[in-house]
C-alpha cells in the first residue's frame, strides 16, 4: 500500500489555528485514499466531527500566465545588434499573441527614449510620436516597458506585480469572491455533512489590502508593505497608518454571506506575523492568537507535531 501524500504546510497550519482557538483536536482527513475528502476533521464537544476545508486566494489569471511562460518561454531572441527590452505583462494577458506582436511593435520605437521605462496605458508617456504604438501595447496587456541598451539581442517578459491597494473590495466581499470561485469548498463540505462545516481561507500577497489590514491588527503587528506606484500619496499613506503604538483597532467586520452549506469561517494570511480571524453564527468575529511563522522552515517550530497546538499562543 502506497504512503499518503505529504500534507501541505498551509493545511497543517490551518489545523493548528482551529485546534488552538477551539481547544480541540483537528485531525488530517484528506489522505489521498478517496476523492472529495475534506482537509481536516474537528472534534466537537458532543462527540461528533465537523469537516474543515482549506483554500488559498490564488490569482487564477497569474497562474495561467505563469504556465504559459513555462510552455512558451520568457525570452525572445532578436537582432544581436538591437538593444534589449523588458516587457511586464498584466496577469490576464495572452502570451502567444504578445510574442507574435510585441517584437514587431518594438522595432518601431526608439530605445533611447524608453531607457527609464514607461507605462503604456499612459500613451503620452514618451511624447506624441509614440501614442499609437503604446496604445497597441496597452491593449495587448503590456503593463510596463523599458529598453536595456546594455543587454542587446533579447526581449524579456515578466509578470506585473500585485498592488492590493488597487483592489478596493471589502473583507466580506472578498470572502464571497474567493468562495464563489472555489466552489469545490462548499461541495466537499456538503458531501461530508454535519451540523458544523468550516472553511478556512488563506489570504496571500495578492489579496486585497482590506484583508491584510484586518489580519494585521495587534499591538506588535509588523507594518504593512507600503504600496508602490505613481498613484500612491506618500503623506496620505503615513497618515493612514499613523505611529504603530497609536493604530486604532479596525472597525468591526459585518457578518459574511456564506454559501450553503458553510457555517463557520476562518481567515488567515500567508504573510509572516499576520493573525487569524474566526467567524461563527453564534459568536460573530473573533481574533485568534495565531501568528504566521516567518518562513516555511519555521512551521514545525511554530506548531509542533501534526496533532498539537501552538507552543506559544500569547497575543
Amino acid at each position: 500500500m502506497s504512503n499518503p501524500p505529504e500534507e501541505r504546510p498551509l493545511e497543517r497550519m490551518a489545523r493548528a489555528i482551529v485546534a488552538c482557538h477551539l481547544d480541540t483536536l483537528v485531525e488530517r482527513s484528506d489522505d489521498g485514499t478517496a476523492p472529495g475528502q475534506p482537509d481536516g476533521l474537528i472534534y466537537l464537544p458532543d462527540g461528533t466531527y465537523a469537516p474543515l476545508e482549506v483554500v488559498s486566494d490564488h490569482d487564477v489569471a497569474y497562474a495561467r500566465l505563469s504556465d504559459a511562460f513555462e510552455r512558451q518561454g520568457e525570452l525572445i531572441a532578436i537582432d544581436p545588434a538591437s538593444p534589449g527590452w523588458y516587457v511586464s505583462l498584466h496577469h490576464g494577458s495572452r502570451l502567444k499573441r504578445i510574442r507574435q506582436r510585441v517584437p514587431e511593435i518594438l522595432q518601431e520605437l526608439p530605445p533611447a527614449e524608453f531607457v527609464e521605462g514607461v507605462v503604456p496605458a499612459d500613451t503620452w508617456a514618451a511624447g506624441p510620436d509614440h501614442v499609437q504604438r503604446l496604445d497597441e501595447l496597452a491593449e495587448l496587456g503590456v503593463a510596463y516597458l523599458a529598453a536595456y541598451p546594455d543587454r542587446p539581442g533579447l526581449i524579456g517578459f515578466g509578470t506585473k506585480g500585485w498592488n492590493s491597494w488597487q483592489d478596493p473590495i471589502t473583507v466580506t466581499a472578498w470572502t464571497s469572491r474567493v468562495l464563489d470561485r472555489e466552489a469545490d469548498v462548499a461541495e466537499k463540505l456538503q458531501r461530508h455533512g454535519g451540523r458544523e462545516r468550516h472553511a478556512l481561507i488563506w489570504a496571500t500577497l495578492g489579496s486585497t489590502w482590506a484583508v491584510s489590514n484586518a489580519l494585521n491588527w495587534h499591538k506588535d503587528a509588523p507594518p504593512l508593505p507600503k504600496p508602490i506606484g505613481p498613484e500612491i500619496d506618500e503623506e496620505f499613506w503615513d497618515l493612514l497608518l499613523g505611529p504603530e503604538d497609536q493604530r486604532p483597532q479596525p472597525a468591526p467586520l459585518p457578518d459574511p454571506v456564506l454559501p450553503e452549506p458553510i457555517t463557520h469561517l476562518w481567515l488567515a494570511s500567508t504573510l509572516s506575523g499576520r493573525g487569524a480571524l474566526h467567524w461563527s453564527p453564534d459568536g460573530g468575529w473573533e481574533r485568534t492568537h495565531w501568528r504566521t511563522p516567518q518562513h516555511e522552515d519555521d512551521i514545525d517550530t511554530a506548531i509542533g507535531p501534526a496533532h498539537t497546538c501552538l507552543e506559544d499562543s500569547t497575543p
